[in-house]
């Protein structure tokens, strides 16, 4: 059992870590101390510099290590520039084992641009197969519809919790609201689905619409900033735009 005495303490139930250690005693009940997000102290200080404000400083010091970059033009040079580094990136580290990069961007757009801009770069490196089927699809708010092209070999974003029928015979959930998906086989009647963990379902197609009969699915090689939140990875690219007369957009790489 994890929990925090200071956060979400249950109406009904009472502070469940506080009569454990009344119980128990407190020698009993490991606490967690401290975390660290960043493993090298120089992140850490960078870090702490924007926590008590030093924003033009840190930002300073990610751009001479180069973990900050201002890309020149417009939308479709950063998208393309976020996809150039994460393939980089991904080469770079290829023989490292447990290596993770992962991308994110603040809108369902955005993320879902830089996916199809990433997607290619899979395909080309016979990651993605040939598409098999395009379906109407809907991001998570319903403010945004695009065909989306579906391959074996794709990964999927959800937005919504999906139920599949499991290669074990049993039958749950293997995603909900933000969770990416590798898609493992199309079939006439619905998709052959993996879940980080590697566990693979079967989800019919009526599974993944909406009412008005739109798949609630989008390319899952990027998130929203929201979505992401939590992940633990070796490397991350967060895309982010200027605000609106700026000619810039900007990549934070950490």
């Amino acid at each position: 059992m994890l929990g925090d005495p200071k956060q979400m303490q249950s109406g009904e139930a009472g502070p469940v870590i506080a009569l454990l250690r009344q119980g128990l005693g407190a020698d009993a009940v490991p606490e967690l101390g401290s975390s660290v997000r960043q493993k090298g102290a120089a992140e850490r200080e960078t870090t702490l510099m924007f926590r008590n404000g030093q924003t033009a400083e840190a930002m300073q010091r990610k751009a001479a290590n180069g973990t900050f970059q201002a890309v020149p033009g417009g939308y479709r040079e950063a998208i393309e520039r976020v996809a150039t580094l994460w393939q980089e990136r991904r080469e770079a580290n290829r023989d490292r084992p447990g290596f993770t990069v992962t991308v994110s961007a603040p809108t369902n757009a955005e993320a879902h641009d830089i996916s199809v801009a990433i997607r290619a770069r899979r395909r080309a490196a016979g990651e993605v197969g040939e598409d098999k089927t395009t379906v109407a699809a809907s991001d998570g708010q319903g403010e945004r519809s695009y065909n989306l092209a579906v391959a074996e070999g794709d990964r999927v974003r959800l937005f919504d919790k999906v139920n599949a029928a499991f290669t074990n015979g049993t039958h749950g959930n293997i995603g909900r609201n933000g969770s990416v998906l590798n898609v493992v086989k199309i079939q006439d009647d619905g998709l052959m689905l993996q879940n980080l963990n590697g566990k693979q379902g079967f989800v019919p197609w009526g599974r993944l619409q909406d009412e008005a009969g739109r798949f609630r699915l989008a390319y899952g090689e990027a998130l929203t900033t929201h979505t992401a939140q939590g992940s633990t990875v070796t490397e991350h690219i967060h895309a982010e735009r200027q605000p609106p007369g700026h000619s810039v957009r900007h990549l934070h790489v950490r």
